[in-house]
């Protein structure tokens, strides 16, 4: 009875748990799940560094911006600057609304006239512009939440399925020692980890972007309204 549980418990000498050795002879379908969280995982690194950097720099630019908008006393010096700020969302909508400010004395000079509706066409454009500058703010970021909800279940499945079929093999080969157990759970629990490893960051990243994305956007709405404020008493 001794040697029964001894021989249950106690791998033999040839068996090789190496991390390597494992994945070599795991089944197709937990390399399959591997191959895909890995790639998910690298493409989730490539775009939480390449949007880090984006928001960082908006960051930047749009501090520099607004101490640049409110130190200077003409919109016009502020306008020759704009090329420093080009990743500034902010600087992008103050931009457009110059633009259009821009046609609305235009008009008001060829007709000689003041139309009520003039500072609905800027607001209307720093309306759209904003719009416009969410959406490049929250370029990727679906793929880094997508990541974080799908790799843990990929993962999952693949262990899972690794099981199962360490199980099978078990039942044909009618031996439960250990040593014929641990390798294939080994395997199988391998795809589980694999897509935490893929989810974890994935979850920082959109987080951390989520939250500079939303001062952005404060930012964007805070200097729509004062914007607009000055230039209405530009225009009366």
């Amino acid at each position: 009875m001794e040697e029964s549980l001894v021989y249950l418990v106690t791998l033999t000498p040839q068996t090789d748990l190496s991390i390597m050795s494992l994945l070599k002879e795991a089944g197709w379908v937990v390399k399959l799940v591997l191959t895909l969280l890995i790639f998910m995982s690298c493409y989730g690194g490539y775009v939480i560094i390449m949007k880090l950097r984006q928001l960082n720099a908006a960051e930047a630019h749009t501090r520099a911006f607004l101490t640049a908008f409110w130190e200077a006393d003409q919109i016009s010096k502020v306008r020759e600057r704009l090329p420093e700020f080009q990743m500034s969302p902010v600087a992008q909508c103050f931009n457009k609304a110059t633009i259009e400010l821009d046609r609305v004395k235009q008009r008001r000079r060829e007709r000689d006239t003041r139309d009520a509706g003039d500072l609905d066409l800027i607001a209307r454009a720093l309306t759209r512009e904003q719009g416009a500058q969410r959406v490049r703010l929250l370029e990727t970021t679906p793929y880094l939440a997508t990541i974080a909800s799908l790799a843990p279940f990929i993962g999952l499945f693949g262990t899972v399925w690794g099981i199962m079929d360490a199980f099978l093999s078990i039942a044909q080969e009618g031996n439960a020692s250990l040593a014929t157990v641990a390798p294939p759970i080994a395997e199988a629990l391998i795809a589980t980890a694999v897509g935490l490893f893929a989810a974890i960051p994935a979850v920082f990243g959109y987080n951390l972007f989520m939250s500079k994305i939303r001062v952005l956007s404060s930012d964007m709405e805070t200097f729509s309204s004062d914007l607009l404020n000055l230039i209405k008493r530009n225009l009366d």
